[in-house]
Formats: C-alpha cells, structure tokens, sequence
C-alpha cells in the first residue's frame, strides 16, 4: 500500500519547502520537526508540528511515531551533490559538509531500511554577504545575509566582508567612468589580504576580455582601465589563491539565461554574453576546480 503518513526532517530549509509543498498538495499527511516553525506555511495544515531538534532522540522518535515513511533533507545551506566524486577532487570550500553527506549516506546504506539517497544537481541557495557603499541599489526582493556598508579601499571593511565566508567572487567597477583609476586592482589586493588573513582560498575575479588583448591594440578610451584590469589579474595571479579569471566581452542585460555558453580558456572569445550566463559561470566556478588558475573568456551566440 502506498504510504501516506509522512515525516519531514528539514522542512523550513530550500528544498525541504518545496517538497512539503508540493506533499500537501498532493494530499500527503505530514508531520515535521524543526527548530522555528515561523518559516512553516500558514495556508495549509499539516499532520503534526514537533518543534525540537533533530539531535534530540525523543524529538525525532515523536515525529516519527505513526509514520509511513520519512523523507530526509537536512542541510546547512545550498544543496550539495558530491557523495558521488572523487573526494580528493571536492572544492575544499565544500568538503566539510560533503563528508558529513558521505556519513550520512553510509549510515543509510547500513540501517538495513528501504532507503533511496538522492543525490540533487547543484542549486543556488547560498549566504550571501556584500560590501557597498550605497545599500539603496541592492534588489528590494532578495536580501542578502549580510550587507556591510563601506568601500573595497578600506581594509577594515573588507575584512568584515570576508570574514566567515568559504568563497569571494569580485565584480568591481567603474561604470561609465573610463579615466585613469587603482580602483579595481587596490581593490583586489585588499581582498586577496583579508582571504589570506581568515584563511579563504577560492576566489573568482570578474575583468574585461581586453584583457587578453595585446594591450597596444586596446581602444584608447578603454586603455586606462584595461589597465587596471591587468594590474588586478596580476594580483589575482601572484596571490597564490584558487582564482578564476572571468573576461566577459560586453555584458548583455537584455539576453536570457542559457547556461550553454562557450567557454574558452586563455585565449579571446566571441563578441557577448548575457549578464544571467555570466553570472550562472560565477557560481559554476565555485563548485568546481577546474577553471582554477586560468582565464576564462565567455560568449554566446543569442541570435
């Protein structure tokens, strides 16, 4: 007989919302445990409502009492999908919670129940902290864990920013400004020294594609901050860190998101890429070793 009593272990987190969702859509009863159930839907009832911890046996022994079967999403932020690789090759940033995963699945295969361990693509869920001097121009619908207010030049700041992270992804520029600027790449140095200070090692830096030009050849208008670009992969470069050279040609806001791009390592790419493309690479390349090290240009074809 199909079940139809269900506990679910991780409700209120990214995925755990939607599968309740959609189990009570589906006319499921359900019975949660969690530590807050503020973040619970208030729209529909559900079976049972333990509020405790899933450390506590008896917390976890009450939801599960009268149940058919139990649905498992526990998390500490994004969802992760490395239990299959190599865990040699697991980003470093992410082999603390990979090898609690790896546990978590051996004790699965162990106990001897009818057990299924899916294993998700990557999803974007992660905590995010920025540093600006304007908050105003943050989106209204997406907030940030963190916003520190200040400037990339201030070292202090960019310590708080970096402070507690696993990863730093930097898109600094000077919009419609092309004059003579140390901006960007003071900017860099500033935080290649505060990931080093608290022990951060991936960083994916975003540049312009001139930058893999000969630099004789570069527009005059675009010279002086083509060379502070060179002067930041520089800084990238020497740092010793697990970089990504991002080169995007221009930027297009107008273009959709694909993720199916052309990736080209170390050498001039096409003419375009969407904002939403560049983007999906940036947290592509934080799940992965492969770009380290290495200048990456992208582009696609939207026609």
């Amino acid at each position: 007989m199909a079940p139809k009593n269900i506990a679910l272990f991780g409700a209120t987190g990214m995925t755990g919302k939607v599968i309740l969702a959609q189990a009570l859509d589906a006319g499921y009863n359900v019975s949660v445990l969690v530590l807050d159930p503020a973040p619970l839907p208030t729209d529909k009832k559900l079976a049972r409502i333990v509020v405790g911890d899933v450390l506590n046996k008896s917390d976890v022994s009450k939801t599960v009492e009268g149940q058919d079967a139990v649905i498992i999403v526990l998390g500490k932020g994004a969802d992760l999908a490395f239990v299959n690789w190599d865990i040699a090759k697991v980003p470093s940033h992410f082999l603390p919670v990979t090898e609690d995963h790896v546990r978590m699945y051996q004790v699965l295969k162990d106990s001897g129940l009818d057990y299924v361990a899916v294993l998700p693509p990557l999803i974007a869920g992660y905590n995010v902290t920025v540093l600006v001097r304007d908050p105003a121009r943050l989106p209204a619908n997406k907030k940030p864990t963190r916003i520190v207010v200040g400037d990339v030049l201030n070292k202090s700041d960019v310590s708080k920013t970096v402070e507690g992270q696993d990863a730093v992804i930097i898109v600094l520029g000077t919009g419609a400004d092309l004059g003579p600027t140390t901006m960007m790449s003071t900017g860099t140095q500033n935080i290649v020294e505060a990931m080093k200070e608290h022990g951060i090692r991936k960083v994916v830096g975003c540049m312009s594609s001139l930058v893999n030009w000969d630099i004789t050849k570069v527009p005059s208008h675009y010279l002086p901050v083509t060379e502070d670009h060179v002067r930041m992969y520089q800084v990238l470069k020497g740092s010793g860190l697990d970089y990504v050279a991002v080169l995007p040609p221009y930027v297009a806001a107008n273009k959709p998101l694909t993720k199916d791009y052309t990736i080209k390592v170390d050498e001039r790419g096409g003419d375009v890429i969407s904002v939403h493309d560049l983007s999906h690479f940036f947290l592509r390349c934080l799940t992965t070793s492969e770009y380290d090290g290495k200048r990456i240009a992208l582009s696609r074809d939207y026609s």
